[in-house]
């Protein structure tokens, strides 16, 4: 799954350096990656192999939503 996820992100022109925001959805049960006009999501359990696949292969800069900053 990480290589096909890795694959798709970068589609979507995520490169180094690309905000790649990084969501986690109550319970921990969806890690969702939205950037460069794609979201994607990963079970829980395959969230780290995923993060550290993305990031060995294309260093996006990660963020993350601000509830405090989009009211």
């Amino acid at each position: 799954m990480t290589v096909e996820l890795v694959a798709a992100v970068s589609a979507h022109g995520v490169k180094a350096g690309t905000p790649v925001a990084l969501v986690v959805t109550p319970l921990g049960a969806v890690l969702a990656l939205g950037g460069a006009g794609g979201e994607w999501h990963v079970p829980a359990v395959e969230a780290a192999a995923a993060l550290r696949a993305i990031d060995d292969a294309l260093r996006p800069r990660w963020v993350w939503w601000s509830a405090r900053e989009a009211v």
